[in-house]
């Protein structure tokens, strides 16, 4: 047997990467922007994206339809502004607004986008969440997060 047809044979049995954000993802890695502590939370958080819909879990628990915000009692109410798959899938984001319990004149602008890498094994991504007070802007932080694919 040639070494071409060696090389054909194993081309044949290795998988292609993946190329679409299907499958379930786990966050690994989540930083501030000028930050260098993972701030990841010790309960596992995990995305999901498939023919469910987008999911989102926490600590093993189905939390909510992804978009989702937690406050300290768990999963806060949310306004979706928007949802958008990226071509090829190889990317989704959200814009979604959290308004506090009891008002509206004081709420929460949040943007979360994520891109598949080219081995198609991690999500890179962030989430940006601005402060807003009778429509103006009094703040805001970003998180850059890392999902790892779930095998």
């Amino acid at each position: 047997m040639s070494w071409i047809a060696i090389g054909l044979m194993l081309a044949a049995t290795v998988a292609p990467a993946p190329t679409s954000v299907e499958g379930e993802w786990r966050l690994v890695e989540q930083f501030y922007e000028a930050g260098s502590n993972n701030l990841a939370p010790a309960a596992p958080v995990r995305l999901g994206f498939g023919a469910d819909g987008p999911r989102i879990w926490v600590d093993g628990e189905l939390a909510a339809s992804w978009p989702a915000f937690a406050g300290d009692d768990g999963p806060v109410p949310i306004e979706l502004v928007a949802r958008v798959a990226a071509p090829e899938g190889r990317g989704v984001s959200a814009v979604y607004r959290v308004y506090p319990e009891g008002g509206t004149e004081f709420h929460l602008d949040v943007t979360e986008s994520y891109t598949l890498d080219e081995a198609g094994e991690q999500l890179a991504g962030r989430l940006e969440v601005r402060f807003v007070r009778h429509g103006e802007a009094r703040g805001a932080y970003t998180l850059h997060r890392r999902f790892e694919r779930v095998r």
